[in-house]
């Protein structure tokens, strides 16, 4: 688990591949992930102050010390995308998956019966770590996985993990190719108008141990 915010190193250390960054991010890089989630066409019915707000506390408290949070800066040097990793025992699941970690929520909502089968099939699952990417979900092919890598290296490295499996939930094409690329494998997708994807880590080797 993370240390506590002001004891924390403000990132881990980057690995760079084609002009882009990979990092672990610091508490100063909340806002930049946080503005990521309200980029493109969001609900009327929500106010973009109160959920810019929450988006910010959430990514806080949850992914950022309970878990943490791994960051693609682009050639730019501004962040182009994230991958939250939040502990999986939380009260409710979809609560903190669907509102932490998947951004596209907001614009897209799935429906009860989806609703309500993710929260079946992730209970069901019963990670120690779930893992999702924040972006805006533009992206048509899928690119190396580095940011989900570095993000699953560091999940595998913390004490404890073996005490449940590691999922990822994807929302895109491109997200769930460069999760099968790392050895998960689909344990349930939703139909329209849900766009969800869920995969459990099939090769749980920690680094070191293979």
């Amino acid at each position: 688990m993370a240390p506590p915010l002001d004891t924390r190193s403000p990132s881990g250390p980057a690995v760079s591949t084609l002009g882009r960054s990979v990092r672990q991010a610091g508490i100063e890089d909340i806002p930049a992930v946080a503005r990521i989630t309200q980029e493109g066409p969001l609900r009327t019915d929500l106010d973009p102050e109160s959920a810019a707000r929450s988006t910010r506390l959430l990514l806080t408290h949850i992914a950022f010390e309970r878990g943490a949070l791994w960051v693609e800066d682009g050639v730019d040097g501004r962040i182009a995308r994230a991958v939250a990793v939040v502990p999986g025992g939380q009260h409710s699941p979809w609560e903190t998956v669907g509102r932490v970690v998947a951004p596209d929520l907001a614009r897209v909502p799935p429906g009860p019966d989806a609703d309500q089968a993710f929260r079946t099939e992730l209970a069901a699952v019963a990670p120690r770590w779930v893992l999702s990417e924040i972006s805006q979900g533009s992206r048509a092919r899928p690119g190396p996985p580095t940011l989900l890598e570095a993000a699953l290296s560091w999940a595998r490295a913390e004490p404890g993990w073996r005490h449940g499996p590691i999922a990822v939930v994807a929302d895109t094409d491109a997200e769930r190719k460069a999760a099968e690329s790392l050895g998960f494998a689909e344990r349930w997708t939703g139909g329209p108008p849900s766009p969800w994807w869920l995969g459990v880590d099939t090769d749980p080797v920690a680094p070191g141990q293979a």
